[in-house]
């Protein structure tokens, strides 16, 4: 794999074990260094050494199959959390909402092209809409994305939209650019969103901004019902 930035202070092997630990998911849970290998293009003796450093760090657990992520992992997530406090703040919020409308509330961020779940509030319902924090849904046919993409300049949602999704689920329906621009200019007007079985049949989301003291929108809070 060719070096990704020009800076000379870029530490590249960071980066790839980054890479390695993004690689994990609920369809990959346990890896080996050789579909690492091929997946992210690195050489083999490169996936294994920073396999070791991990499981040394304790970060990934080896086994006869391969190597799975350990519980460790959860302390960068939550780390981001404590260090933020926004979670902290919206939480008791989040469950009243949750328990004046008997729906489960998500907050999310937007990321690169993906919104991510950074908090959620659970109501138990037979048939629910699981999702998990930190998981990544492609910002383009979500109600919080296309609602935070909406506070972007228009040539920043260009870019944003033509960024590939690093999410692992797919969209049931997927717009054009110029009819998600008309989507997002219509939400920027509004101020809030709303999509319809867009991720999943039967499911119909909508989302209300939150913003800073700065009055920049810095969240979407969203709920998905049948």
């Amino acid at each position: 794999m060719p070096h990704r930035s020009d800076n000379r202070d870029f530490v590249e092997a960071l980066a790839r074990g980054l890479d390695i630990i993004r690689s994990f998911n609920e369809f990959k849970p346990i890896r080996t260094v050789s579909d690492l290998s091929a997946e992210l293009n690195l050489a083999r003796p490169t996936v294994h050494r920073i396999m070791l450093t991990l499981e040394q760090l304790g970060y990934v657990v080896q086994t006869d199959d391969g190597y799975y992520l350990s519980a460790k992992v959860v302390e960068l997530g939550f780390g981001y959390i404590a260090t933020r406090g926004f979670y902290g703040a919206a939480k008791t919020h989040m469950e009243k909402l949750a328990a004046h409308i008997d729906q489960a509330i998500s907050l999310t961020e937007l990321v690169d092209s993906d919104v991510v779940y950074i908090g959620r509030i659970e109501v138990p319902k037979v048939v629910a809409y699981n999702v998990a924090l930190g998981q990544r849904l492609p910002a383009h046919s979500t109600s919080p994305g296309r609602l935070l993409l909406s506070s972007l300049s228009d040539e920043e949602v260009e870019r944003r939209l033509n960024m590939p999704s690093l999410a692992n689920v797919k969209p049931m329906i997927t717009l054009s650019i110029d009819q998600l621009k008309v989507e997002i200019a219509k939400i920027r007007k509004q101020g809030w969103a709303m999509t319809d079985q867009t991720m999943s049949l039967g499911y119909r989301a909508a989302a209300a901004p939150i913003y800073d003291a700065t009055k920049t929108m810095v969240a979407a809070i969203g709920i998905v019902v049948h």
